[in-house]
């Protein structure tokens, strides 16, 4: 049972870089595959080398490890907040370190290159903003999380929106940005996504048994001599350090957090274990795919990711809201 889960896993790295290979040979300008591994390697035509390197990997790459950061986001946002609905796009964490972004761009615009701390303050404020409210005297309600999420998103929203009109000119390059694109992503900016990425990710899995520890009540955590309000915040503040790395670069991109670990589930089951490297498997290739169907249905126009996850995760994320309700 424990190596099937593995080989499942495994076979969907392996379609991974099926993917990506695929989306790297694709566009506008169709290169063969012969052509993409040489150029990989910088030993097919300069003009090859150059487009694959400088423009394509950095796109498909970053977009995946982007991809993988925003799942294990949601599955640590859903499991320490005991709520499966409980994505860092629908509760304003991903609006408010868009906020930070924003406003890094505009007074700091040297500082790209720890844009995502800056990223991570913002997400900070609307994650703390959102434990304060669903947090009273009698304990942590998890049922008023969505609810309150999507009000603080709607304030993220109406900020970023107001930063963006009243510096529409020099914001002009980030407007594609904010729709959740990858088109921006540079060859050094693809460097700083995948040590963030690696870093938290890898912290993530040795939060393993905190985790399992949150899957209890409050009182069962309490008895096991844990606090579980400081369990919870520490494990949030990966999940909104990882949600902060995919904004710094690509925008909002949505529901991603909700459709990657849902999918998990169902393919190698609940234990932590197995489930977070599949959650974060399955984060790079729906970004990759839909990137992909993107460059195909739509070349050489460039529609943003982020629109086209909305497309796919706004019915998804009614479906399973139904469900909550149901249960």
């Amino acid at each position: 049972m424990i190596q099937s889960k593995f080989n499942r896993t495994f076979l969907l790295l392996i379609v991974l870089l099926g993917l990506i290979l695929l989306s790297l040979s694709s566009g506008e300008i169709r290169i063969e595959f012969k052509d993409v591994i040489l150029s990989l390697f910088g030993k097919s035509t300069s003009y090859n080398n150059s487009l694959i390197q400088n423009l394509r990997l950095p796109r498909i790459l970053g977009g995946a490890a982007i991809g993988a950061a925003l799942s294990i986001s949601g599955l640590l946002t859903s499991t320490a907040l005991k709520n499966p609905l409980a994505d860092s796009g629908i509760l304003g964490i991903q609006s408010g370190a868009t906020v930070g972004a924003l406003i890094t761009l505009l007074l700091l615009p040297s500082l790209t290159n720890i844009l995502p701390l800056f990223s991570f303050a913002g997400g900070l404020v609307a994650f703390i903003l959102l434990l304060i409210i669903t947090t009273s005297s009698s304990g942590f309600k998890p049922g008023k999380i969505v609810l309150v999420g999507v009000a603080i998103n709607s304030i993220g929203t109406s900020i970023i929106g107001i930063i963006t009109i009243l510096n529409v000119y020099k914001l002009r390059d980030a407007i594609t940005w904010l729709s959740g694109s990858l088109v921006t992503i540079t060859k050094s900016q693809m460097g700083i996504i995948l040590i963030y990425t690696g870093i938290f990710i890898l912290i993530s899995y040795f939060l393993i048994p905190v985790l399992k520890v949150l899957l209890l009540e409050d009182s069962g955590i309490i008895n096991l001599g844990y606090n579980p309000v400081f369990l919870r915040i520490i494990v949030s503040l990966i999940a909104v350090m990882l949600a902060s790395i995919g904004v710094a670069f690509s925008g909002v991109i949505s529901f991603i957090g909700i459709i990657a670990p849902q999918l998990a589930k169902r393919i190698v089951g609940q234990n932590l274990t197995y489930l977070l490297p599949c959650s974060a498997v399955i984060g790079g290739v729906l970004i990759v795919t839909t990137d992909l169907f993107q460059k195909i249905v739509f070349s050489p126009m460039e529609i943003p990711v982020g629109i086209l996850i909305g497309v796919l995760g706004a019915p998804l994320f009614i479906v399973l809201a139904k469900g909550e309700q149901n249960g």
